[in-house]
């Protein structure tokens, strides 16, 4: 079966070779070796040309995996870039960072007006006001008691005991108001720093993945501060609101307390006079007259 093969392939060759080429039929060995070395190249031919031809097959592969990746990355690119600058190109100004307007006001309320512009460097409107409360506190108790220096002393005891009693009052009401300043001055001053994170973001010219996962974290954790500042400032502003109700409830419990005051000693005063009446002398008749102090009426 192999030599009939052989024999084939000798014939091709010699028809196809022509005369000229034409082996010498004397020597078979010769023409099998001929015959088998020219199969051998042949197949080597061959070999290489599904080869070559895989290697085409591979490298356009390979082009359109380039030309995907390409595609890719410039959609990538187009949405990290086009996207993010629309988002970020106009800046947003607070109120602290200008207020022209400050430089209108003089004296005290211009004094005000540079407190609330320096809310945004976390300095809180407590200090301003405090100064402000302070220079106004002239007034004391004694000085309060000495205008009715010309009354009975029990309306001087009773003008000191108010005095005493509203400025006790308005201490515990600036306890809450000085948390809540404090708590909004934190909350500015988390929106300050939050705005120049993202100031930095919008100048950095590196697009990378590192660079814009840095913003990302950068602008989680700035979320969270701004977060827990906003649930700050809406605990104490809730505080400040039950506060003023625990402060008009005690008010009303201590005017009751007055009242029952008054009405203990007006009473008293009554089972007194009533006792001086039983002791008088007989008075023929005569009407006895007795008045009781204003105020106890």
């Amino acid at each position: 079966m192999q030599w009939k093969r052989i024999a084939a392939i000798t014939l091709s060759v010699v028809l196809v070779a022509g005369p000229a080429a034409a082996i010498p039929v004397t020597d078979p060995a010769a023409i099998a070796q001929r015959i088998t070395m020219m199969a051998n190249q042949v197949s080597i031919i061959t070999n290489q040309l599904t080869q070559i031809q895989q290697f085409s097959d591979k490298l356009t592969e390979m082009r359109d995996q380039v030309q995907h990746l390409k595609d890719k990355a410039l959609g990538t690119y187009h949405s990290l870039t086009s996207p993010f600058t629309s988002l970020i190109a106009a800046k947003t100004e607070m109120v602290g960072t200008g207020m022209s307007w400050v430089s209108d006001f003089q004296g005290t309320a211009g004094q005000l007006a540079n407190t609330y512009r320096e809310l945004s460097d976390g300095i809180s409107v407590r200090d301003g006001w405090g100064g402000l409360l302070q220079a106004a506190d002239t007034v004391t108790e004694t000085d309060m008691v000495d205008l009715f220096a010309n009354l009975p002393a029990e309306v001087g005891a009773r003008a000191g005991d108010r005095f005493r009693d509203q400025r006790e009052s308005a201490d515990r009401r600036r306890v809450l108001d000085h948390a809540l300043a404090d708590a909004s001055s934190t909350l500015i001053e988390s929106l300050k720093d939050a705005q120049d994170a993202l100031d930095r973001v919008r100048n950095q010219t590196e697009k990378s993945d590192t660079a814009l996962a840095q913003a990302h974290i950068t602008a989680t954790a700035t979320q969270a501060e701004l977060l827990a500042a906003i649930a700050q400032l809406q605990a104490y502003e809730n505080a400040r609101v039950a506060g003023e109700s625990y402060e008009r409830e005690l008010a009303r419990r201590q005017e009751l307390e007055r009242w029952a005051d008054i009405l203990r000693n007006a009473e008293q005063q009554y089972r007194d006079a009533q006792s001086q009446i039983a002791a008088l002398p007989d008075t023929d008749g005569k009407e006895v007259q007795f008045t009781i102090h204003p105020y106890y009426r």
